[in-house]
């Protein structure tokens, strides 16, 4: 999928029809952006429909099939949100509490599509909290709590497999760290203080047990990446120069996905080699808001 090309050549708003999978979901970070924007299985892009512009709603992440979106939604008169699981081919919603004032904030979709993990800002509002919710029964179930917040440089991301989380979160009130966790029982597994995952829900693991980590606040002006091994601690870094690299969004099928001003979305192995173009955008003074993709759809989509 990583390999595919999709291209948007038209200069007006784009296009808004019924689809039934994303290959992608991106929020351009422009001023008049917030429109939610799917690449489709003919190449091409059209705006998600269904959005009302009597409500604010922000993307959180797709089912890895391409064929749910996780979104947190209110009324733009009211601080009120709502948590929702819309299926994209009928328009048919799942609505979940988002707390007050939606302090839930980042979510993502476990492998199967089972279950929903949620990092949120616990009622006492020192601690981050990650709840998951099977989406047959309802039961929700308290998985994790930490000192913290879930900043705006929060993440959750499920491995492949759906063994681990990874959690990004504001820890200790202070500096950004990542935790990793066992959906089993909430055992914390690793912990890595200034490090970042890439915020893409499904883009954010290489494998089931590497995760690709970015520092809070590098020294350099092309930061590096490090993929860490979460269960052996193994570590590989990447350096990058600042012809090779724009901002990374996520892992896809063995590749990372980059926003380059002036020429859109690329793909490129880890080591920066073998470029590849992705999508054909202009997002100069502007970029992405937000990017998720959906590696089940692999198998789906026509090559």
């Amino acid at each position: 999928m990583a390999d595919r090309f999709w291209e948007f050549t038209g200069d007006g708003p784009v296009a808004e029809r019924p689809l039934g999978r994303a290959a992608f979901l991106l929020v351009p970070g422009r001023p008049d952006g917030g429109e939610m924007l799917a690449g489709t299985d003919s190449g091409g892009l059209v705006r998600v429909p269904g959005m009302s512009p009597e409500s604010v709603t922000r993307p959180l992440a797709l089912s890895r099939d391409g064929a749910r979106v996780v979104l947190c939604t209110g009324r733009i008169d009211r601080p009120e949100r709502q948590l929702v699981v819309r299926t994209l081919a009928t328009g048919e919603q799942r609505v979940f509490d988002a707390l007050a004032d939606g302090t839930a904030r980042y979510a993502a979709l476990s492998p199967d599509g089972g279950r929903l993990a949620v990092l949120s800002d616990d009622a006492s509002e020192v601690h981050a909290s990650v709840t998951v919710t099977d989406l047959a029964g309802g039961a929700v179930r308290r998985l994790w709590l930490a000192e913290g917040e879930a900043s705006a440089e929060g993440a959750v991301s499920w491995s492949p497999d759906g063994r681990l989380l990874a959690v990004t979160y504001l820890a200790d009130g202070e500096f950004a760290a990542t935790a990793i966790l066992e959906v089993a029982d909430g055992r914390q597994l690793a912990f890595y203080d200034e490090l970042l995952t890439l915020g893409s829900a499904n883009g954010s693991w290489s494998d089931d047990r590497e995760l690709v980590l970015v520092e809070e606040d590098p020294e350099e002006d092309v930061p590096p990446l490090f993929v860490r091994d979460v269960l052996s601690g193994g570590t590989v870094r990447h350096d990058w120069n600042s012809e090779q690299r724009g901002g990374v969004l996520a892992v896809w099928d063995g590749r990372l996905v980059h926003d380059k001003p002036g020429v859109g979305l690329c793909t490129t192995a880890f080591d920066g080699s073998d470029p590849r173009p992705l999508l054909r955008i202009d997002t100069t003074g502007w970029g992405i808001w937000f990017f998720d993709l959906a590696p089940g759809a692999l198998t789906t989509f026509p090559g």
